[in-house]
C-alpha cells in the first residue's frame, strides 16, 4: 500500500508549461495551475488521455489549485470513471487529470502561441456555455 501523501500533479515535460506561460498572451499573468486546468479540459474535450512517462516532473502543488480547479478535476474523474466511487481514490482522480492534461498541453501549444489566444479561449467558453444551455454535455466531451 502506498503511504506517500499526494501533494502535486505531474507532467511529462515542464518546459511545455514554461513555453505557454512565456509565449501565450492568455497565460502571461497566470501560472501552471491555470495552464494545467486548461490542458486537462482540452484533453478531455478531445477524449484523449496520454499516460505519463516514468520520468515525470511535478507541475503544480495541489495547494495552488483553487476550489473550482479541484471541482473540475473531480468532475472529469467521475465522468471518465463513470462512477462517483473514483472520488474515494485521490491518486486515481489526479492520475486521470494528469493523463488528460498530458494530451491537452500538446494540443494547446499550437493553438495559443503566435495566435490570438484570447479569441480561442472565448470560442471555447462559448462552446461550453452553448453545450450547457442545450443540456447536451456529452457532445462537449
Amino acid at each position: 500500500m502506498n503511504t506517500k501523501k499526494l501533494d502535486r500533479v505531474y507532467c511529462d515535460d515542464l518546459k511545455e508549461y514554461q513555453v505557454l506561460r512565456e509565449d501565450a498572451s492568455f497565460f502571461q499573468k497566470g501560472g501552471n495551475p491555470e495552464i494545467f486546468i486548461m490542458a486537462m479540459a482540452i484533453g478531455f474535450k478531445n477524449g484523449i488521455k496520454t499516460p505519463l512517462k516514468k520520468g515525470k516532473e511535478g507541475v503544480v502543488r495541489l495547494t495552488y489549485f483553487k476550489e473550482e480547479h479541484i471541482s473540475m478535476i473531480k468532475a472529469i474523474a467521475v465522468i471518465d470513471a463513470k462512477s462517483v466511487e473514483v472520488l474515494s481514490d485521490e491518486e486515481k482522480v489526479y492520475s486521470i487529470a494528469e493523463e488528460y492534461a498530458n494530451t491537452g498541453i500538446k494540443l494547446l501549444k499550437p493553438l495559443l502561441i503566435n495566435t490570438d489566444s484570447v479569441s480561442y479561449i472565448k470560442k471555447l467558453a462559448t462552446e461550453l456555455l452553448e453545450n450547457i444551455k442545450d443540456n447536451n454535455v456529452s457532445t462537449f466531451k
